[in-house]
């Protein structure tokens, strides 16, 4: 249980918060600017179509990717990857 309260206060911080403002604000700040730095394409066909708000990325940082992906081992190990590392990892991930 007390594993479980300190996740929720690092890793889990912005996605258990009574709505979505700091986590679609967090994603704005971490996922459009890589975007564009990484993968130029993307990031310039989101713009074309007028996707300002990164609401495409919600679930796979609310879940994890455990929603998207259905293989179990690949989500244990996506778990293990989040949890291993730093907060903004699942961002991270979002944009490969």
């Amino acid at each position: 249980q007390a594993v479980l309260h300190r996740i929720s206060q690092s890793h889990l911080r912005d996605p258990m918060r009574h709505d979505f403002h700091q986590l679609t604000a967090s994603l704005r700040l971490f996922l459009f600017p890589l975007l564009q730095t990484l993968d130029v394409e993307i990031y310039n066909h989101l713009m074309e179509a007028g996707v300002e708000e990164p609401f495409f990325a919600l679930s796979w940082i609310l879940t994890w990717f455990s929603h998207e992906v259905r293989d179990t081992e690949s989500s244990k190990r996506l778990f293990d990857a989040f949890l291993c590392g730093h907060a903004t990892m699942p961002f991270y991930a979002s944009i490969a």
